[in-house]
């Protein structure tokens, strides 16, 4: 809107020199001289009209984005209960350190298993997603994460194979576009007994 009107007046000017000077005058400016400044100069500025009228400044390309919202897992506890249904409660909590508005986006994704002499006992959630030996098949199929401070998400993972616990728990965390932000696998402290709510053990580091 600034530049069309700023555009606009130059053009009166040129007409209005126009009429009050002779046709030898060499300092009267041609349309043409007009709005060939104006395009030099919108071309220097490279600010669109509609971040001018929202009074921010054009973000261009994009060539120097600042860094976007991170999924840090904060907390986790789980508990194995008998009753209802047997199998493994879990408690996790997701936060974004950065101070921005810009919500933290992702897909989540628990898988618990037990190796037995007679094979791998797992356990996946959530309960629709499909899974192989390397994860799930599709990260869409993630319970969806979208916060901006921090959010909860608890979830039951049954164990249908009668007698029997998992003792190993992997979390997998998935951004929009498919890449992987988190892959953590923790060890259960489970006898198969009712736990209580339990959290593992510190990871160590090297």
């Amino acid at each position: 809107m600034i530049k069309t009107t700023l555009f606009l007046a130059l053009l009166l000017a040129v007409g209005l020199a126009v009429a009050g000077c002779t046709e030898g005058d060499d300092a009267t400016q041609t349309e043409a001289e007009v709005r060939e400044e104006y395009d030099d100069w919108v071309e220097e500025d490279g600010t669109s009209d509609a971040a001018r009228s929202r009074g921010v400044a054009d973000e261009g390309d994009g060539d120097e984005e600042g860094a976007g919202p991170t999924i840090v897992l904060n907390d986790l506890s789980y508990e194995w209960r008998l009753v209802p249904k047997r199998g493994l409660h879990v408690r996790l909590v997701f936060e974004n350190p950065e101070s921005g508005y810009e919500r933290a986006r992702g897909r989540v994704f628990l898988i618990a298993s037990r190796t037995l002499a007679t094979g791998d006992v797992r356990g996946g959630y959530p309960w629709n997603a499909e899974f192989d030996e390397s994860g799930p098949t599709d990260y869409r199929d993630g319970t969806h994460l979208l916060f901006r401070k921090d959010q909860e998400v608890r979830a039951f993972i049954p164990y249908a194979e009668g007698e029997g616990h998992y003792d190993s728990l992997r979390i997998l965390v998935y951004d929009d576009e498919g890449n992987m932000l988190i892959d953590r696998v923790y060890e259960l402290d489970i006898t198969g007994d009712p736990t209580g709510v339990r959290r593992p053990k510190p990871d160590l580091v090297l």
